[in-house]
């Protein structure tokens, strides 16, 4: 026996051809979700990626809301967190039982280093389980060059996966930390009032302001651009509102609706076009995560979002992501309103 004990007895022809098929479909659309999360510039996730995602916060938006309309910031703040660890989770998961469908129709015939009842399931989940996470045990072994081959395969497989999930993680991690700082910055300029004088006195001309407003459109279409080819970051909501960009966004707009009203000198030649790239930059932001992120049965938009004003934009997430929402008024402002 050579050390070993082999189970001659292979599974019935239809057997294989459900589950062989039944597992490389799953690789199949692992591969699909992966490419497309992770290396598509603008695919707004994978097939697979975008439900579980949306599946994910729908449960934390349901108990994170009280029937009386308050949240509960803290249990909504991990709605992000949980969601990057599933989705990196699942793909394990998936590239394990897609392998393990392949070789549970041959799983008999593999060699044990000791005697033992071969359980079909049990035995393939396990060894593509030790296989996919490259520990290499050499308890059970193909018997097949095919099958030791899918082997060779599998293991670069999940050491490729390993690779791609945590530059993921690290990826979608910078980019949070720019959404937090760029949502710092704008709040610690209009802190106190400061920001409408600041606004006032670029529209005269100013030009440190006028380079800051040109600095924070270049921020916020970055983001832009991140949410986009990592949509994970559209459900990451902080419990500091100094924290939340699309909170912190609600004061720009109203700033610069607050700007077009003054009668103030007409903004200077330099001002100009950095103003009009900050509003360009909000509205691509506000577009960006309301396409991305809410569902069409949410509050229904009957127009392309491009043509709808960026204060209905903005209220509209609002609602959706649980934050209080502002009262309709003049330039809105006012005390803010519970989520209903």
């Amino acid at each position: 026996m050579g050390g070993g004990i082999t189970h001659p007895r292979v599974h019935g022809v239809a057997v294989i051809l459900v589950l062989a098929p039944l597992g490389a479909l799953l690789l199949a659309v692992l591969f699909v979700d992966v490419l497309f999360t992770v290396f598509h510039p603008e695919g707004h996730g994978g097939p697979v990626h975008r439900r579980q995602n949306h599946l994910v916060w729908l449960v934390f938006r349901a108990i994170g809301t009280r029937r009386d309309g308050a949240v509960r910031p803290n249990l909504l703040a991990l709605a992000g967190p949980v969601i990057a660890v599933l989705s990196v989770g699942m793909w394990g998961a998936w590239l394990v039982l897609g392998f393990a469908l392949v070789y549970a129709p041959f799983v008999s015939t593999f060699a044990m280093s000791a005697p033992h009842v071969v359980i079909g399931w049990v035995e393939a989940v396990y060894y593509s389980g030790y296989v996919a996470s490259t520990l290499g045990l050499g308890d059970v072994v193909a018997p097949t060059p095919a099958l030791r081959l899918l082997t060779v395969l599998e293991a670069m497989s999940g050491f490729a996966l390993f690779a791609v999930a945590t530059t993921y993680v690290l990826a979608v991690s910078r980019e949070l930390a720019g959404a937090n700082t760029l949502a710092l910055e704008i709040s610690s300029i209009f802190r106190g009032g400061l920001g409408e004088q600041a606004l006032r006195r670029a529209s005269g001309g100013d030009e440190t302001l006028t380079r800051w407003a040109e600095e924070v459109a270049r921020s916020l279409l970055r983001v832009v651009h991140a949410h986009g080819q990592y949509p994970v970051l559209y459900y990451f909501r902080p419990k500091d509102p100094d924290r939340a960009l699309l909170v912190q966004l609600g004061k720009v707009l109203t700033l610069m609706g607050n700007e077009r009203d003054t009668d103030a000198d007409e903004p200077s030649r330099v001002a100009v076009p950095a103003l009009q790239l900050l509003r360009d930059a909000v509205m691509r932001y506000l577009v960006e995560v309301n396409h991305g992120c809410v569902p069409a049965q949410f509050d229904p938009l009957p127009v392309p979002l491009k043509e709808i004003p960026a204060q209905r934009l903005h209220a509209r997430l609002l609602r959706y992501m649980c934050y209080e929402v502002p009262p309709p008024g003049p330039g809105g402002t006012g005390r803010l309103t519970k989520v209903r």
